[in-house]
């Protein structure tokens, strides 16, 4: 009795819908897939073409670099980049990595430690090292300075201690892939002030542990974001692809050179030195322009920063997104973009569900497989295989490139997934703590 009534009922939803209806959840998949490629997809693609379009370019001359402007030999030969490296209570981290910084295979660089008021060694530790390496210098961010973010207050104190015309920003936590990382950067750093900003790629220790992975991954995709923002999108008939053609909304202060007179001259943090957060995103939304912000997405070019502890991870994640609130217009659009592509995916899994409760539907009413349904099934199913299958194929190509571990297309899936419920929680997280990272002037 219950299955007769349970037929009639699905015969009668059958009959009440219209022949096309199932051809029409199929293109709703279509066009949802479309626009993930173009909100999210082609990003992963990004490193691995600009790596190569670089590539193609490497013979083309560059700029010399800055000479001094005295033709006498005796001149001192002028610095072309200053690393400045951030540390608070750090001295282990500094011990550990300082030595791959200094032996870069890289001319006429030096080294700016800038100690944020630590209570520890480092200030000992940098006063040895500095005696025997005069390529290392140090300072310090006094324990007066309470009412400001002491990270932006240390880089601008870094910066403004540099000789050299463009500054590369790292932390004490960070080691650099290699000895080919400084010159990687300095790739861009050209007489003509052509670039204010270089963007390199940093990433997170992974020990192969679940939470080592999501971190790498969601730091990926932040990263991805930024260098699409940055590069923009060439035209077809143009050539050279591999100059930027976008507008900078932020980056990855781990691994991030910037050009000193132009940071100077616009007051770098003025703006945001109350803001306890976002070191990096809010100085790039001030202060970057048009096609000024080159890419170096290279596994050379790349820094490995140790794993946070877990309670410093969930700090870390409600302070960036507090400082997507602070964000320019630019970075704005960006975030709906982001949102827009997480909604696509939804309305395509939403559009799968129906599809399959209609064919399940159909199957019951009349057991027997009805060819004229083919086509719509041999397309959904590619779809279906487009969606798990292509992200992973196209990501993979770039983590090559970058340098970085595979993700399996099942975990990639799964965490693409979760990523806007996770930041629903942030946001919520966020407002609870909203007053914790504004300070107020005294």
């Amino acid at each position: 009795m219950f299955m007769e009534n349970l037929n009639h009922y699905i015969a009668h939803c059958l009959s009440a819908l219209p022949a096309w209806t199932g051809p029409l959840l199929v293109a709703v998949m279509l066009v949802a897939l479309l626009l993930m490629w173009r909100w999210r997809w082609r990003d992963y693609l990004l490193p691995y073409r600009l790596s190569r379009q670089q590539a193609r370019h490497a013979a083309e001359p560059l700029s010399a670099p800055a000479l001094s402007a005295s033709p006498s030999p005796f001149a001192a030969p002028q610095l072309r980049a200053t690393v400045v490296v951030t540390a608070c209570n750090q001295a282990d981290d500094l011990r550990r990595n300082l030595p791959h910084i200094l032996s870069q295979n890289f001319s006429l660089f030096e080294v700016v430690v800038v100690d944020e008021a630590s209570t520890d060694d480092t200030r000992a530790l940098l006063e040895y090292l500095s005696k025997t390496n005069p390529r290392l210098r140090y300072t310090f961010v006094p324990h007066t300075a309470a009412n400001v973010d002491r990270h932006k207050l240390a880089i601008t104190l870094g910066i403004r201690a540099a000789r050299a015309p463009w500054v590369v920003l790292t932390s004490a936590d960070c080691q650099p892939a290699g000895q080919e990382w400084l010159p990687a950067i300095a790739r861009h750093f050209t007489a003509d002030d052509t670039y204010d900003f270089v963007l390199g790629y940093a990433t997170y220790a992974d020990d192969g542990t679940s939470a080592a992975r999501r971190l790498v991954y969601e730091r990926l995709r932040r990263q991805l974001m930024r260098f699409r923002a940055a590069q923009g999108t060439a035209l077809p008939w143009q050539r050279r692809k591999d100059i930027p053609r976008g507008l900078a909304f932020g980056a990855d202060s781990a691994n991030l050179a910037i050009r000193k007179a132009w940071f100077m001259a616009q007051g770098g943090y003025a703006d945001s030195l109350t803001v306890t957060c976002g070191e990096d995103d809010l100085l790039l939304s001030a202060l970057a322009r048009p096609r000024r912000t080159a890419v170096v997405p290279l596994a050379a070019a790349r820094v490995v920063q140790t794993l946070p502890p877990r309670p410093v991870r969930a700090t870390l994640r409600v302070m960036q997104r507090e400082t997507l609130c602070h964000l320019s217009p630019r970075g704005r659009r960006f975030l709906w973009r982001e949102g827009l592509a997480s909604a696509s995916g939804t309305l395509f899994a939403l559009a799968l569900l129906l599809y399959l409760a209609l064919r399940a539907a159909e199957l019951l009413h009349h057991p027997v497989w009805q060819p004229a349904t083919l086509p719509a099934d041999v397309a959904a199913l590619l779809l279906l295989l487009a969606v798990v299958v292509l992200p992973g194929a196209l990501l993979s190509c770039s983590l090559t490139t970058l340098g970085e571990r595979r993700f399996s297309f099942l975990r990639q899936t799964l965490y693409a997934m979760a990523q806007p419920w996770r930041g629903l929680l942030l946001k919520l997280k966020r407002r609870r703590h909203r007053h914790d990272y504004v300070r107020k002037l005294r």
